[in-house]
């Protein structure tokens, strides 16, 4: 069992926050919709409380890989009933037709909806790809054991996701994040092909290919590896390439849809969150940049970059 403390700095020493009595089962559902990113950088909530065949998902979503992703939240422990129910309603989303499926998305905007019917028309030449994520208060040891069973023995993607808040003495509260991804190193199944040249195809869909072929030279020059998945090209370092720096999704009328990982890129290269926040702001979800507002991002990412090479090569 994990056990999480806080701990504020004060000039006379660490000083332990309190948990805190809020209710997560009255804003838990509230707060990953309005910041999907508190489950996964870049995920994309395309549905809330959706109906299918006498069931209801909590949230649907879909990932940067493509995928889509059934949420089970629970406001306390998660069992071995929660993962039981949450695997129900991804065979259910696994068996419905695309057009049912893109039907039952209750939170659809333009954007979203260019995504998921683009993701449904792929889905014609591979098959459907889902990931369960299942989140509550801690996670119950049964539950544990099966996570790793069907992740390491059938390659299903499961990720389990805690919260827990926390007050300090002035009255801040701390929401506290815990997350395990069972199989993030398992990537998609070996039946589908991705490729940058269907993406860039995509682009040229949409109107952006100029701006997307442009941020795929640069990830280039800065000797970054792209790795494509169903809508979107991620940038990732050679030495680690199942770890995401950069997203890069087609947008329409020349655009780009753009994010970052602030954890992956202070972890992988002598970079601060202060370095990156000075150098390209506080952009980690997903933001739709116009051709302009995309090549400043680009320079602002050769800078880190060169920043975080420099900072390699000092004793």
């Amino acid at each position: 069992m994990t056990h999480i403390g806080i701990w504020s700095i004060r000039d006379d020493g660490p000083r332990r926050a309190a948990k805190a009595s809020i209710s997560l089962e009255r804003h838990l559902e509230d707060w990953i919709e309005k910041d999907p990113d508190l489950l996964q950088t870049g995920l994309t909530i395309v549905g809330r409380q959706v109906h299918l065949s006498g069931v209801k998902v909590d949230l649907l979503a879909v990932t940067p890989q493509g995928q889509w992703a059934c949420i089970e939240l629970k406001p306390g422990p998660l069992y071995r009933e929660t993962l039981a129910q949450a695997l129900d309603y991804a065979s259910l989303v696994t068996n419905l037709p695309g057009e049912d499926l893109i039907a039952c998305c209750n939170r659809l905007d333009d954007e979203k909806r260019r995504t998921v019917e683009s993701m449904v028309e792929q889905e014609a030449e591979s098959p459907r790809e889902i990931v369960v994520m299942v989140v509550g208060t801690t996670v119950d040891p049964g539950l544990d054991r099966i996570v790793q069973f069907l992740s390491g023995g059938y390659r299903v993607p499961i990720t389990t996701t805690t919260f827990d808040v926390f007050r300090t003495d002035d009255g801040t509260q701390l929401l506290v994040r815990e997350t395990v991804e069972s199989a993030q190193d398992i990537g998609p199944s070996p039946r589908r092909r991705y490729s940058v040249e269907a993406i860039q195809l995509l682009a040229a869909d949409r109107g952006g290919r100029p701006i997307f072929d442009e941020a795929l030279a640069v990830g280039s020059t800065l000797g970054l590896y792209a790795r494509p998945w169903a809508t979107c090209v991620t940038l990732n370092p050679p030495f680690k390439r199942n770890m995401t720096l950069v997203y890069l999704q087609p947008a329409a009328n020349n655009g780009l849809t753009i994010g970052y990982s602030t954890e992956n890129l202070t972890s992988l290269y002598p970079l601060t969150d202060e370095d990156i926040a000075q150098t390209i702001g506080q952009t980690e979800n997903w933001a739709t940049a116009d051709e302009q507002g995309a090549r400043q991002f680009l320079g602002q990412l050769r800078e880190l970059m060169s920043r975080a090479e420099t900072g390699r090569q000092e004793p």
